[in-house]
């Protein structure tokens, strides 16, 4: 069947009557990302609960749209969806059937966290679009995957990581004979929104034809075309788009925007189907927060390679300690940090002597390469940073330890402070602040910011006008995070469920958890939560609201 059988779609978020470019807000530090308005879609189709499949069918590909929200009674109460009419099309539903549709999820449009929370409800509640909401309720608009794509650029994010690290490596397939009836009855029962379309290889290999999807169901749907004798090959396009699993995904991004599509067929060096990598793909490489954190290292980075006007060159330092003499030795268990810090520390002159993945492989390097400075971070597995500082300076106690880390709350300041560390840094510093401190170290200084001094300062003030007989609660010691992670331990929550409900790792949860126990001189979990527990009951817990 000829591909002038469907009318021409545009992939959008839905009636986005101007192309959402964005600059990149820089709203924290150095941190950009783009504003909910920037990928919110302010014109949404809406509909009445009462019209039927087909009007709405033809009002979403009229306008190139994914979903359309559902009014009744003067309230927006579902949305209508692609994966809506797959299942109807799936169950042999037709075309004048009333809307049904799922649950709208809301997001306010002033919520403090931006699109990182955003990001958040979209792999929580496993939807695609998502109502916001502005300060008088009403419906702002919309925000759907295709917007976020539309306004994120992370170009060097993407440089940096391959296909083949994020890839879908078990996609659905189906083979080309297979008629759209049964490719949409499969899409509803795995829930996926595209099914490769392949044929037998050597070898027991599938070799890929092309890719069925939401859209094109919804289109022979609309036609109307009979699902039960059209095959998937009649409608597949004449030409298959593929990348290869080394291919950057930058490349992927490139090869999405010339092509108009939101997914591409991973193939081996035979040609085999090895994978499928989508839009949405491109937007999860890692958790939000870590989207957020490593967005920020590599904006930095983007002024690496820039050339300045003779005029702004500086002259050669004069530092009494060249930077290329000064042996670094860097330490994280994030690669990606590691390989960008290491890039923006030797484009400023420093030698890096080593890098380490683990506290105790930081212990090991330390020994064997003697660095002038050691960059520390404090969460990583099988032995903190802070141990591991310890260790060291039990061996080296002339050793120069830095914690650049993204914890800064002021346990861990005075913790690290305590093990012998000469500096505490956020990693959102600027990199010339950075090679300061470094500097400084060098020269015997302490590598602080002035806000984290003033707290050091503040805190041993207040110890010296403390009577040395007054003991305060234990918990008065304890930061926000770790009297909420309690709270919620407390309550029956696993570290994965409080992971999910406050943004961060499995492990940074347990990692919070331990330090609570350790400042509390508590032995283990199960005393921490009768502990906390005991505390609520006696209304002696600090109350820390919903935040």
């Amino acid at each position: 069947m000829s591909s002038n059988a469907f009318p021409r779609l545009i992939y959008c978020a839905s009636r986005i009557s101007k192309p959402v470019v964005s600059r990149m807000n820089v709203s924290y530090g150095s941190t950009f990302l783009p504003s909910l308005a920037e990928v919110t879609n302010t014109d949404p189709l809406i509909v009445d609960h009462e019209t039927p499949v087909s009007t709405v069918l033809a009002q979403l590909n009229q306008h190139g749209a994914t979903c359309a929200l559902i009014r009744a009674n003067g309230h927006l109460t579902h949305v209508f969806t692609m994966r809506d009419i797959v299942h109807l099309a799936a169950n042999g539903a037709t075309s004048g059937n009333v809307l049904g549709g799922h649950p709208i999820i809301t997001i306010s449009h002033s919520h403090p966290e931006g699109i990182g929370a955003a990001l958040r409800l979209l792999m929580q509640h496993q939807i695609h679009h998502l109502v916001v909401i502005n300060d008088e309720g009403h419906v702002a608009g919309v925000i759907s995957h295709e917007s976020i794509c539309a306004a994120i650029t992370p170009a060097m994010l993407m440089r940096l990581r391959t296909v083949a690290e994020v890839m879908v490596t078990d996609p659905i397939t189906a083979e080309a004979d297979q008629p759209l009836i049964g490719v949409a009855r499969i899409m509803d029962e795995y829930k996926v929104s595209c099914v490769v379309i392949v044929m037998p290889g050597a070898g027991n290999r599938l070799l890929p034809l092309g890719l069925i999807t939401e859209r094109d169901i919804a289109r022979a749907h609309a036609a109307p075309m009979n699902l039960a004798t059209t095959s998937a090959r009649q409608i597949l396009a004449p030409q298959l788009i593929s990348v290869a699993p080394e291919a950057s995904l930058w490349d992927v991004h490139q090869a999405m925007d010339r092509a108009h599509v939101r997914r591409i067929i991973v193939v081996g060096s035979a040609g085999e189907l090895v994978g499928l990598i989508t839009q949405s793909t491109l937007l999860y490489p890692t958790d939000p927060l870590e989207i957020q954190r490593t967005v920020d290292l590599l904006q930095r980075s983007l002024t690496i390679p820039t050339p300045q006007p003779l005029a702004q060159i500086r002259p050669p330092s004069s530092d009494a300690h060249p930077r290329g003499n000064i042996h670094l030795l860097l330490v994280d268990d994030d690669e990606l940090f590691l390989k960008v810090i290491k890039r923006l520390l030797i484009s400023r002159g420093f030698t890096i002597a080593g890098v380490a993945s683990s506290g105790r492989s930081a212990i090991e390097q330390a020994r064997a390469l003697q660095p002038d400075i050691i960059l520390m971070d404090v969460e990583m597995p099988e032995m903190g940073g802070l141990e591991a500082t310890s260790a060291i300076m039990d061996e080296r106690p002339d050793a120069r330890i830095v914690m650049l880390t993204m914890a800064e709350d002021d346990a861990t300041l005075f913790e690290a402070v305590r093990h012998g560390a000469a500096g505490y840094l956020l990693k959102n510093v600027d990199i010339d602040r950075l090679s300061e401190y470094i500097l400084g170290l060098m020269r015997g200084e302490a590598a602080l910011s002035p806000v984290l001094a003033q707290r050091v300062l503040g805190a041993l003030a207040s110890q010296m006008r403390q009577d040395d007989t007054h003991q305060p609660d234990p918990s008065s010691m304890l930061t926000h995070h770790q009297i909420r992670i309690l709270t919620l331990l407390a309550q029956g929550n696993t570290y994965k469920e409080i992971g999910r409900l406050l943004g961060y790792s499995e492990r940074a949860i347990k990692y919070h958890t331990g330090e609570a126990i350790r400042q509390l001189q508590l032995k283990d979990r199960a005393e921490a939560v009768a502990y906390t527990r005991a505390h609520m009951r006696r209304r002696s817990w600090p109350w820390i609201g919903d935040a």
